[in-house]
């Protein structure tokens, strides 16, 4: 539920390139997908390549957070002529599903897209004065964010609809997004069959819920990999991460 304003405070201090920051459908300031409809992946992918053949740039260095990230260790697999590096923040690979929750999360997608969509039909989207739609971002996540993070994000996904009032403008099916179902043996088996060809950097927090959880032999078959590298960061390491990330 991020948007281009996720990397306000990142970008200054990174080595000095062309930036093209993206607000996918839904985000920021882009337009939503169509009603109704659930969101795939594969929408993000066809919105992420329509850019890239814009800009008509012969190599790319892709850098996400979270379902940026996923979505980049995916496109780079996909069109690894594209792809010159590629910088994964907190972040690793789409959440795989055990073969038994296939037929649940498809109809989860299905009725929370059908109840969402009567809902907006009937109830206007709440308003907020600006201190309260930074209070809802900052604890919109399972981990808060800082206020000044939210403001950032706060710039690109606010409509002002009164005097005092806000309305955020984020795309509600982003809770529900669909993401290629397969389990830990899929993933890898898909990994092998379309590797990662360009270095890889993925930066891990500190106390980052991927290092337990289900996505453990994702994580390790990748530890295995000549091109990929997985940094733990901390407060302590960040300046040599920064500087890791522009040599890469």
């Amino acid at each position: 539920m991020d948007n281009a304003g996720s990397f306000d405070d990142l970008i200054p201090l990174l080595p000095k390139y062309f930036y093209i920051c993206m607000d996918l459908p839904g985000h920021g300031k882009s337009d939503p997908l169509p009603p109704i409809l659930p969101i795939h992946s594969a929408d993000y992918l066809l919105a992420i390549k329509v850019v890239v053949d814009y800009f008509q740039r012969d190599k790319y260095i892709y850098m996400g957070h979270s379902y940026g990230g996923q979505m980049g260790m995916l496109f780079s697999r996909l069109y690894p002529h594209l792809i010159e590096k590629l910088i994964l923040l907190d972040t690793l690979h789409f959440v795989t599903k055990p073969a038994d929750a296939f037929k649940s999360v498809m109809i989860t997608a299905i009725e929370e897209s059908l109840e969402l969509d009567r809902k907006t039909k009937t109830r206007s989207p709440p308003q907020y004065t600006y201190e309260e739609a930074v209070k809802k971002v900052m604890q919109a996540r399972r981990n808060p964010i800082s206020e000044r993070a939210a403001k950032n994000l706060l710039k690109r996904s606010l409509k002002k609809v009164g005097e005092d009032k806000f309305e955020l403008t984020i795309d509600q099916r982003l809770k529900f997004v669909l993401s290629p179902l397969h389990d830990n043996r899929y993933a890898i088996e898909v990994l092998k069959s379309a590797p990662l060809q360009c270095p890889v950097l993925i930066i891990l927090g500190e106390d980052s819920k991927i290092l337990r959880s289900f996505l453990l032999p994702v994580l390790e078959h990748l530890k295995r990999q000549k091109c990929v590298k997985i940094v733990k960061s901390s407060e302590k390491s960040t300046e040599a991460i920064v500087e890791e990330s522009g040599r890469r």
